[in-house]
């Protein structure tokens, strides 16, 4: 019974002894936030290849959508396109991007961005290969929607695995970095095009079946993506999301080997040993949790749901309708830039026109007739790769400057700007006579949109928590692709019809993108 008085003068004796031993332990369970962690990793060696393992994938992402450009008129022989044909085959890939992007979302965020990434990106490549084997138009089109589908899954997830190895601070910045590939891709496709599809030569397969020079091109195109899938094989998970799903352990370990890779030659060992929590025990059970014979569709809206309720929503949103106003610019002028340029370039020289009177002269729609007796010219102009090198240059030096400015401008003052810009552009156009100012501003209208792609995804990343981040990137790049479906039909009909009306549509539409833009949060 007189134990606890006798324990208690021990404890009182021993308490002095034991003071640096009890500010040992609490600095062995003090935890680190993963921000401040990646800050005490530093920017090194680890960032500059993620960043160039995402741009390539980037790359290919735009090469598999946008490099259909050039494939089409190569291939209208061998695979009887017509021009009802031909717009199937540019859109296919974009649909299938566009009702894949949340399922690939959903499962970036439980199964993990990594893995997705991988296997989407390969199977697409696999997909492309099968394509370039064709032999009549549906073959082609089905391996093509196929190849859009899968190919969803590593251009909307690329974003969020690239921001989670950098800090808030430089996050904007390396995205900017890694958009450049973009641009490099708007050059790859068109030189590789010049240097293989005027080439002549054909290697019989079958009696019927010939391997053609564009069949080359379209793995060509493929190359990047294989490049960036291997090297990611042998890169980690995104730490911060692993943390997210509460694997301290595994993070810790990939946060260990950044911090060795960027600092091999320092002698200062890796001192943190825990990290706050960022799982979120209560979603995770629920979106887990589910059971019965719908529970993936349940489990999918658990995992959505949150995007749509507050303080979430109104960002998110705003975000949605900035991706669908890019995109429709961008891609949806953009896909028009190749035929207008070419009808400027049989203008008049002795008279001043604007590009919609050049248009109004000169716009007609052909029609691909299989059965003339002229045959089939499946010969691609020379000016078509021209005018793709030129605004892929106009969209490196857009891309560089953005870069420069994003860390002291800040991601508002970039997304405003570019909008406005662009738009100014496309109004500018309605009064400019001088053919080479015309070819500046039409690719400075295109290429400030598109850049604002990239802004609207770094965006994103800030803003949406890592555990609804995957499927966020996902849902916003959906209704970018909406924008560019969406755009080129109804600014092709116009176009047609009256050339003017086009460009203020499109132009007024991207200014009031800068206006909602400015809801968005500066940094």
């Amino acid at each position: 019974m007189n134990m606890p008085p006798e324990n208690n003068d021990v404890f009182v004796i021993s308490s002095v002894g034991l003071n640096a031993e009890l500010d040992k332990i609490d600095n062995d369970v003090k935890k680190t936030s993963f921000e401040d962690a990646l800050k005490l990793i530093g920017f090194g060696k680890v960032q500059i290849i993620v960043l160039l393992v995402c741009g390539l994938i980037l790359m290919a992402v735009i090469n598999e959508t946008m490099g259909m450009a050039l494939i089409i008129p190569a291939a209208q022989c061998d695979l009887e396109l017509s021009s009802s044909r031909k717009g199937v085959i540019s859109a296919v890939s974009f649909i299938g991007i566009l009702i894949s992007s949340p399922i690939w979302g959903y499962l970036a965020d439980i199964k993990g961005r990594r893995k997705v990434i991988i296997y989407t990106l390969l199977v697409s490549i696999i997909c492309t290969a099968v394509s370039s084997f064709s032999t009549n138009f549906w073959m082609f089109a089905v391996t093509r929607f196929l190849c859009g589908i899968f190919v969803a899954g590593s251009s909307s997830t690329i974003y969020a695995y690239l921001g989670e190895f950098n800090t808030l601070k430089n996050r904007a910045a390396v995205i900017a970095w890694a958009s450049i590939f973009v641009a490099l891709a708007n050059i790859y496709i068109p030189v590789c095009g010049w240097i293989v599809l005027p080439q002549s030569w054909s290697i019989p397969i079958s009696d019927e079946f010939f391997y053609r020079p564009w069949r080359l091109l379209l793995i060509i195109n493929a190359l990047p993506g294989f490049i960036g899938a291997v090297w990611l094989y042998y890169l980690p998970e995104s730490g911060k999301y692993l943390l997210s799903q509460g694997n301290e352990t595994e993070a810790l370990q990939i946060l260990k080997w950044m911090y060795d890779t960027n600092n091999a030659r320092s002698d200062k060992e890796f001192s943190i040993q825990h990290l706050q929590p960022e799982f979120d025990k209560v979603h995770y059970e629920r979106v887990h949790s589910t059971d019965g014979r719908f529970s993936l569709i349940v489990s999918f809206w658990k995992q959505t749901a949150p995007l749509l309720k507050k303080p979430l929503r109104f960002h998110f949103i705003i975000c949605c309708f900035l991706m669908f106003g890019v995109f429709f610019v961008s891609a949806g002028m953009g896909l028009w830039f190749p035929h207008i340029q070419n009808q400027i370039s049989f203008k008049n020289e002795t008279v001043d026109q604007t590009v919609c009177e050049i248009m109004d002269d000169s716009f007609r729609f052909t029609t691909f007739d299989l059965t003339t007796t002229m045959g089939c010219d499946d010969t691609v102009n020379t000016k078509a790769f021209v005018d793709s090198i030129t605004l892929g240059a106009f969209y490196i030096v857009g891309y560089v400057i953005y870069a420069l400015f994003i860390k002291s401008l800040g991601r508002g003052v970039i997304l405003v700007t570019g909008l406005l810009g662009s738009g100014i552009a496309g109004l500018a156009l309605q009064w400019i006579t001088q053919p080479l100012s015309i070819v500046i501003f039409f690719c400075t209208h295109i290429m400030l949109s598109g850049i604002c792609v990239s802004v609207t995804n770094g965006a994103v990343v800030d803003l949406i928590p890592t555990h609804l981040r995957g499927m966020a990137v996902c849902i916003v790049l959906m209704f970018g692709r909406l924008g560019s479906i969406v755009g080129s039909n109804i600014l092709g009909a116009i176009l047609e019809l009256n050339c003017s009306a086009a460009f203020y549509l499109d132009s007024i539409f991207i200014i009031g993108c800068a206006l909602v833009a400015l809801l968005l949060p500066c940094k």
